[in-house]
């Protein structure tokens, strides 16, 4: 068992933080979503859901995450 692991079962706390809701330009949160999307998806897969999201069209959304 890690070290990190024990101190964990022994009641140990981590504090984990994250970003994501610090505040930033409409701008600069795109590109981060877009980015992490791309990351996540590749860059094909994720400017296809991103134009589906940005033009309204859920369906088609829904469509690519759905892999069809």
């Amino acid at each position: 068992m890690s070290d990190d692991l024990g101190r964990l079962m022994a009641g140990a706390r981590r504090e984990a933080v994250f970003d994501l809701t610090a505040p930033m330009d409409l701008a600069a949160r795109e590109a981060r979503v877009q980015a992490k999307a791309a990351a996540l998806l590749g860059a094909a897969r994720a400017e296809a859901g991103w134009q589906a999201v940005s033009g309204g069209d859920l369906g088609a959304f829904v469509a690519l995450m759905a892999g069809r």
